[in-house]
């Protein structure tokens, strides 16, 4: 009985006009974005190309120590999944010296979303689902053919599950066609090298997918449930739909504000601003004093009258007089230790606020990522966007490799420093050296089973949507008015 119940309500739902229109909708998009997304993802490969390069050019010409970080700054290649899904883009840092900064300048993408397959998905997809099950207990009741079902000796949670598994049937076909016309065309594309970890990847997303898909769909059923007309099932339906879809992922952040209240960038900036320049010269002016006194006691007049000389006349300072030759060159060094120990002090100040204001955010972040969480929405972006490394997991990761890769940096410039004062005494930091043994950031993605562990908990969540939405339905089903 339970095959027969599949086969009907699968050949209700394919001869639909809602199935036609699914087709050609998610094919034609679905492969629409992946052409556009993948003609962007060999522009953000010569763009990355670019920026290596006028790296690798200005330290060839301008090998200088004191610039070298700045043009070591680790170059984030395109994830292999933009094409699939774009994520989060990572913008390179723009710097002072040079051009290596980001050669792709498109402001449409911040006024109008990019439309990817996860997009697709995630608001096409779940809609669709929703149109199919949103009269999936209605339609049987207004037709008569539910208060026939029901007195055959078929169980209630046979009716749902036939129901549910001939829509999800019914929702793979043009997703599932859709997915494998833009897999061909990217794994056709010269610029695209896809292999078994890539198609394992895109075979869990579409696992996902169709996780997410069939939540909403049990959705629809449970909202189904709770009226007795398709005309009331469709507005409830859509309702819901908006909320969990387009409300609840946009207001948390918001929400989570409120809840976790920090301070703004601006004025965290400001703080950390006023620290380094007028409380750093404060604390250097009344550390120069303390200097000051030391000097008089030490050399009485003698320092007196050198502090009443302008700087052109300590530069001339009369070289036989080798005691105040002496006190001027003790003197400096005294004031460039004073100056460099209250930077050091008032860097350290600013770095614990920026540390805080850092761990804030985290915080808030969090927050606001786990109110999101009450929407299966949310919960399928951090998953599709988590396995193709396309998301926030994929750049907290980016970062702290780049953080490794520059502490390596740090100390080849220090230990080239070293080297070469030690060679040749006269080098200092505005001096050329050849820094073609440099060490050179390359940035290996997490392993696959590392990625799949963290989505694990959304994914997760996303099976307990479909067990309370699908339990749900049950017991309302099993109240319900079949006349």
């Amino acid at each position: 009985m339970f095959s027969i119940l599949v086969k009907k309500e699968l050949f209700t739902n394919i001869k639909n006009l809602r199935f036609e229109a699914g087709i050609i909708v998610c094919v034609v998009l679905t492969v629409i974005s992946m052409v556009i997304l993948t003609g962007q993802y060999k522009d953000e490969l010569v763009d990355f190309d670019r920026r290596l390069y006028y790296q690798d050019s200005f330290l060839e010409q301008y090998g200088h120590l004191n610039r070298a970080l700045s043009f070591m700054e680790p170059q984030k290649q395109p994830e292999k999944f933009r094409p699939l899904t774009v994520g989060i883009t990572w913008e390179p840092e723009k710097t002072k010296y040079s051009e290596a900064t980001n050669f792709i300048k498109d402001p449409l993408p911040v006024m109008f979303p990019v439309t990817d397959t996860v997009f697709i998905v995630a608001v096409l997809m779940s809609l669709f689902a929703i149109l199919f099950s949103y009269d999936s207990v209605t339609r049987e009741r207004e037709s008569g053919t539910l208060k026939l079902m029901v007195t055959y000796p078929v169980s209630r949670v046979a009716v749902l599950s036939a129901k549910w598994v001939s829509g999800i049937i019914t929702l793979s076909i043009p997703f599932i066609l859709s997915l494998l016309c833009g897999m061909l065309y990217i794994m056709l594309h010269p610029s695209i090298q896809w292999g078994g970890a890539e198609i394992m990847t895109t075979a869990l997303f579409l696992l996902g997918a169709m996780t997410y898909i069939s939540s909403f769909y049990l959705l629809g059923m449970l909202v189904s449930t709770f009226t007795r007309h398709s005309g009331v099932s469709i507005l409830l339906g859509f309702f819901v739909w908006i909320v969990l879809v387009l409300v609840v992922p946009n207001l948390s952040p918001y929400v989570a504000a409120q809840l976790y209240k920090i301070p703004s960038a601006v004025e965290v900036n400001r703080e950390t601003g006023h620290i380094l320049d007028t409380e750093r010269d404060e604390l250097a002016f009344s550390m120069i004093k303390e200097v000051d006194k030391s000097f008089l006691n030490e050399y009485g007049d003698k320092f007196m009258n050198y502090t009443k000389l302008s700087q052109r006349e300590k530069r001339r300072l009369n070289r036989s007089d080798n005691e105040l030759v002496v006190m001027h060159a003790a003197y400096q060094k005294a004031i460039d230790e004073v100056r460099i120990k209250a930077t050091r002090i008032q860097k350290e100040k600013a770095d614990k606020i920026l540390a805080d204001f850092e761990r804030k955010t985290d915080t808030q972040t969090l927050l606001a990522k786990n109110i999101a969480c009450i929407s299966p929405y949310a919960n399928f972006i951090y998953v599709a966007t988590d396995l193709a490394g396309t998301g926030l997991r994929g750049l907290n990761h980016f970062k702290k490799t780049s953080d490794v890769y520059m502490e390596t940096a740090i100390e080849y410039v220090i230990s080239a420093y070293e080297k070469a004062k030690q060679a040749n005494p006269s080098f200092d930091s505005n001096s050329f050296y050849n820094m073609d043994d440099r060490p050179r950031y390359e940035y290996v993605e997490e392993a696959m089973i590392t990625r799949l562990a963290g989505v694990l908990p959304y994914w997760m969540i996303l099976v307990f949507f479909n067990i309370l939405f699908f339990v749900g339905a049950y017991v309302k089903f099993l109240k319900y008015d079949v006349r």
